[in-house]
């Protein structure tokens, strides 16, 4: 049985940065990792390039829908003990360095590592918590972890072999329940629950939404800059804008995915058809403008069919599924359709309304929303009020942010607030 002074349960982005903090202070730490490699995940962040951070990181991001101004509050008093200057000294005392790149809309700035390869940022962490002389013990399964006279005892599972391991302090950073093919399947909220600890209610976040919307076959594929708006009950909770990408079940792409979590809330506290999103397929234009511009073409290119008359303006995909929706023939001259029609076609795709019925689920969502409650761990230490020397960092707890690097911002937070604490 091998004792040490930390055991970190999970090695993703929290755990790592956990084990570099840990290990530089002197304490002997052992890193337990589920998958044969550590850092699986943080490959898959970013398309491959993995958003380390965001050049604007407010608290306040990690609240902006469901009224969550407990994380807020938690998230504020977090990032005072490790603010973003500390996170970039961190990643260049492990030999990594960020560039900053400004996204479509050109409202946010994220901050890509140099290299711009997701692979670069997991070999330099994994290398330099090996240099602080952790101990990595991957392909490992842990399958109860209990307390007794002061210490943890986590015993666990490599190639059908039982291990045992003793320890003083214990760090929780096995994510969540997204993504379970990454390793994390939400497994270790029973366990925080043995420690009495309450787990809020989980949701997917950061992933595509359902709908029940008949001719979706004709969307999917589709990519297009829109507004859409969450409504509940006919009013509108949320909104967002971006590029919005169709399924044949659903939408998908970042404003959807920010939306996301807030969504499957929704559905789950309401009924059917209660949840809807109205999409704007022209948010750069006002109705008047677009019925103007249908009054100029009319004239010019009566002798053009539906379908290319809109093109200059709407994907394709977009002008078959409306004149589906309408009754409409894509492929007939539009000098021969009245023009009031064309109005009408015009307000679908100013407003169209999706019912939502569903989340696309744990599967395929990055994210999970909801977790270990925030009014059970210290903020400033990621330690548990409830039992001494048991900290949490990571997707595990009760924090959730938007795309463009806010969840592993904090994942770096918490692994070092929880690093620095140990003893």
């Amino acid at each position: 049985m091998m004792t040490v002074d930390v055991v970190i349960i999970g090695g993703g982005a929290a755990g790592l940065a956990a084990s570099i903090e840990s290990g530089k202070s002197g304490l002997n730490t052992l890193v337990i990792e589920r998958n044969n490699e550590p850092g699986k995940k943080i490959l898959q962040t970013g398309n491959g390039r993995c958003n380390i951070s965001h050049v604007d990181i407010k608290s306040s991001d990690y609240s902006r829908y469901n009224n969550a101004s407990h994380r807020e509050k938690f998230v504020e008093k977090l990032f005072k003990n490790v603010n973003q200057r500390e996170i970039v000294d961190f990643f260049e005392n492990i030999g990594i360095y960020m560039i900053p790149e400004t996204g479509k809309t050109g409202q946010d700035v994220y901050l890509y590592p140099e290299s711009f390869t997701a692979l670069s940022v997991r070999n330099a962490l994994v290398n330099a918590s090996s240099e602080a002389g952790c101990i990595h013990a991957t392909g490992t399964f842990v399958k109860n972890l209990y307390k007794k006279n002061g210490l943890f005892y986590i015993e666990c599972e490599h190639n059908n072999e039982k291990q045992v391991y003793k320890s003083r302090n214990v760090i929780l950073s096995p994510g969540g329940k997204a993504a379970p093919k990454s390793g994390t399947d939400g497994n270790f909220y029973d366990i925080c629950k043995k420690f009495n600890h309450g787990i809020s209610k989980l949701y997917p976040s950061l992933v595509g939404l359902n709908t029940d919307d008949e001719h979706m076959e004709l969307l999917g594929g589709c990519r297009t800059y829109s507004e859409i708006s969450l409504l509940c009950k006919g009013k509108k909770v949320a909104e967002e804008i971006g590029e919005v990408q169709f399924t044949k079940n659903g939408l998908s792409g970042i404003p959807v995915f920010q939306l996301s979590a807030y969504g499957a809330e929704l559905l789950n506290n309401n009924r059917p058809g209660d949840v809807k999103i109205i999409t704007d397929f022209l948010p750069h234009h006002t109705k008047d403008e677009l019925y103007s511009i249908v009054e100029k073409w009319y004239k010019i290119f009566g002798s053009r069919k539906l379908k290319d008359f809109f093109g200059g303006i709407l994907h394709s995909k977009i002008v078959l599924f409306t004149s589906r929706k309408l009754s409409m023939a894509a492929d007939k001259s539009v000098s021969k359709v009245d023009k009031n029609r064309l109005f009408n076609f015009i307000d679908y795709v100013k407003s169209y309304e999706f019912n939502i019925t569903g989340s696309a689920g744990f599967e395929i969502a990055q994210v999970t929303s909801g977790g270990v409650k925030l009014s059970e761990i210290d903020p400033e230490t990621c330690e548990s009020k409830i039992v001494e020397n048991l900290y949490f960092a990571g997707e595990i707890m009760d924090v959730d942010g938007p795309c463009g690097g806010y969840n592993l911002h904090f994942a770096w937070s918490s692994g070092i607030a929880a690093g620095r604490s140990v003893h």
